[in-house]
């Protein structure tokens, strides 16, 4: 029976997806038949993306200080805005998962 891992993210859906009782969902994580898993989400970025976000952070030094004691240039007029914020995922999931079953992987 495959169940879509949407339905592992709690006791109350996976007992409804294998039609059993959550006192028996329990009993099956206590004795290790169902493992709980939690999942992270991993940031994506690629090797240009590492490359543009150091150019950034090289651009931001003053040259004249770069052989002696480099410095940052002041930032008063530069807002950071953090995009991960935008999205409606959460940050961390929880999933219930057979002991041989493959731990889901999410990227942002």
């Amino acid at each position: 029976m495959k169940i879509p891992l949407r339905r592992h993210t709690n006791i109350q859906s996976l007992s409804t997806a294998l039609n059993v009782a959550k006192s028996t969902l329990h009993r099956r994580i206590k004795d290790g038949a169902i493992r709980p898993h939690s999942n992270a989400l991993k940031p994506h970025l690629t090797d240009e993306n590492k490359k543009v976000r150091l150019q950034f952070c090289l651009s931001m030094l003053e040259p004249h200080s770069l052989f002696d004691k480099p410095t940052f240039n002041n930032m008063f007029n530069i807002v950071h805005i953090d995009e991960k914020w935008f999205y409606m995922t959460k940050a961390s999931e929880k999933f219930y998962l057979h002991p041989k079953e493959d731990e889901p992987y999410r990227t942002c």
